[in-house]
């Protein structure tokens, strides 16, 4: 009987920890699609206490940026967001290494999703990448949401935000053609997940 007990008390476990990242986060495969794997949450902050309207051109590159706290391939990028209005834009999530405090060279681009599909209230919002992102403990990277297609001031996305800390990082700005620092206090309500 104990023989028994150990495996089943070992299957319950996993499951648990693969049902805690939520049902959309529980099936992924490696790298190319071929190989099954298990998304796993490697860093996050989850405090959304205030938002960021995209509502003109200045801000369709809005950034946040986070110290990798181990070595991983990110897969995906959750972000929570929202919208207001019917704005028909698309959102997708661009990673960004650093060099001098700012976004550097682009390391890879997601799918995009389609602002129209956002709720009003805010909810996480999964972009995957094709191929997967080395990340490397103790860098910097930033996330930068670029909102394509139309909005305006009475039709746009919001981006949810922790305004109390930026966890070591270096805030949340927006960046064009270069950056310029919006809030030094802030980061985005995000995870990054690898799928291992």
């Amino acid at each position: 009987m104990k023989k028994l007990l150990i495996p089943l008390l070992l299957i319950i476990l996993w499951a648990a920890n693969v049902y805690a990242l939520g049902p959309a986060l529980q099936a992924c495969a490696g790298a190319g699609g071929s190989a099954a794997c298990t998304d796993t949450i490697k860093d996050s902050n989850t405090t959304d206490n205030a938002t960021r309207n995209v509502d003109s051109a200045a801000y369709i590159y809005i950034s946040s940026d986070w110290v990798a706290k181990s070595n991983y391939d990110l897969s995906k990028v959750v972000l929570k967001l929202s919208k207001y209005g019917s704005p028909t834009a698309n959102a997708t999530v661009r990673i960004y290494g650093e060099s001098s405090s700012a976004p550097n060279a682009l390391l890879g681009e997601s799918a995009a999703i389609a602002s129209s599909t956002f709720t009003t209230d805010g909810a996480e919002y999964i972009f995957s990448f094709a191929s997967a992102i080395g990340i490397i403990e103790g860098d910097h990277y930033w996330i930068i949401v670029w909102v394509n297609g139309a909005f305006d001031a009475t039709n746009y996305i919001k981006i949810h935000y922790d305004n109390s800390t930026a966890n070591g990082g270096h805030g949340i700005g927006r960046y064009t053609t270069s950056y310029a620092g919006l809030d030094s206090s802030a980061q985005f309500y995000f995870k990054t997940v690898a799928c291992e």
